[in-house]
């Protein structure tokens, strides 16, 4: 996975509200996978997940909106062995910076707390290349608007985001 630095090292609220933040909190290093992890807020009925550190991603999953998921320290998703879907519904709080690795899919599809998608998120930097930043910034704008079938008519488009680009490209 890339270590490019990051733009910023204060956490963005991407809308949490910390009143808000159920009970229990898991941190991602003492489970084997992200998939695990996630599994374990559910079994408590939710809570905040904490990605502190590289967790892998070992199937397709939906992490739902009673999962408020931080990301803090080196935290960051990624997989080894396969481009699996990541479907994150609940509350998210993340810095400007990489917390997703290339060999993932990030979904926001319902999610009704993110305003905001970063493309710095997939590790898109304003001092790349256009043949590096190109791919990076497509898996920004999936996640924002979905995978091209969001129109007026399907009632998907209450799912888009706003794309918000850190820097000049």
């Amino acid at each position: 996975l890339d270590t490019a630095p990051a733009l910023a090292s204060k956490p963005i609220a991407v809308g949490v509200n910390s009143a808000l933040l159920p009970a229990f909190t898991i941190h991602a290093s003492g489970y084997a996978s992200y998939n695990l992890a996630v599994a374990a807020v559910v079994a408590l009925g939710g809570g905040t997940l904490v990605v502190d550190t590289l967790s892998h991603v070992t199937a397709d999953i939906t992490s739902p909106d009673i999962v408020s998921t931080i990301f803090s320290g080196d935290g960051i998703l990624g997989s080894v062995t396969s481009q699996w879907v990541v479907t994150i519904q609940g509350p998210f709080d993340a810095q400007i910076r990489r917390i997703f690795g290339s060999t993932i899919t990030v979904s926001f599809e319902g999610n009704y707390f993110l305003q905001r998608v970063y493309p710095e998120w997939w590790g898109a930097y304003p001092s790349r290349t256009a043949a590096n930043n190109t791919p990076l910034i497509q898996a920004a704008i999936i996640a924002a608007f979905g995978d091209g079938n969001r129109t007026n008519g399907s009632g998907l488009w209450v799912y888009n985001r706003e794309l918000h680009f850190s820097g000049i490209y």
